[in-house]
Order: structure tokens, then sequence, then C-alpha cells
């Protein structure tokens, strides 16, 4: 079994010169889980990409906490949605495969 890679948050916050008690509030809002320990946080390396992503959304346009949670949780469901999508235009070729009589393919524009 693989060992975490932990974060610390202070460092993030000073790499990002983003106040401290901003990256609270983003744990508080759910953005990230933060795992403390002897009083110091710390964020699972894993999460460092979308968190990193969500920082400069707030930096750049000033997007609240609770704004950064609806684009994050919006980006999961175009995500999933994609995913469906792709699944669907597969059964489809296969089933078009499969039946040689069939009418003329449906064209299905991506996304």
């Amino acid at each position: 079994m693989s060992e975490r890679k932990l974060v610390s948050v202070r460092e993030l916050s000073q790499f990002y010169a983003l106040d401290f008690d901003v990256l609270i509030e983003f744990a508080e809002v759910g953005l990230y889980t933060p795992l403390i320990e002897q009083q110091e946080w710390f964020l699972d390396s894993e999460e460092l990409p979308e968190l990193e992503s969500l920082i400069r959304l707030f930096q750049s346009f000033s997007i609240s906490p609770e704004g950064l949670d609806l684009i994050r949780h919006l980006r999961r469901q175009i995500t999933e949605l994609r995913e469906q999508v792709r699944s669907q235009e597969q059964l489809l070729s296969l089933l078009q495969r499969q039946d040689p009589h069939a009418e003329e393919p449906l064209e299905v524009n991506p996304i």
C-alpha cells in the first residue's frame, strides 16, 4: 500500500499569496478535505490540481468559495455527461455494425 503524499496548506497559501483563512474557508465549504496533524493543516496531493484551479479562479475573478463549489460541481457533471455520451456513441456504433440492414447511420455531433 502506498503512502499518501501530503501538501502543507500553509505553504500552499504562501505559494499563492493567499490568506490562510481563505483556505480554511475553502475547506469549510468542502472544496478540499483537510488533514490536521499536530495543529498543522495538510491536504492529500491528489486534491491539489483541482484546488489549484479553484484558487486561480478565486484570484482572477474574485469568485466566492460557494461559487467555486458550484463550478466544481458543474465541472464534474459535465465530465460525467461527456462519459455518458461517449458510452452511448460506442453502443450506437456497435449496434450499427451488428445490423448491416439498418438505415443510414445516425450522425452524432460531439459535445
